[in-house]
């Protein structure tokens, strides 16, 4: 989270367009969404939304 907060912290210039890149997993921390390109731009039902807040503690 740091290493985010720094990129953020850097991009702020108001007088350019900034653009950042991150290398990251779809659903990551959530058994039934890790990695799952099918859940890529699809929102969850109640009951998923709910069991994933669940797993993510």
């Amino acid at each position: 989270m740091t290493e985010i907060i720094k990129i953020l912290q850097k991009a702020i210039h108001p007088d350019k367009p900034r653009v950042i890149i991150a290398d990251t997993i779809k659903g990551k921390g959530v058994s039934f969404l890790e990695g799952k390109k099918a859940w890529h731009g699809v929102a969850p039902s109640k009951e998923d939304y709910d069991k994933a807040l669940k797993e993510l503690g």
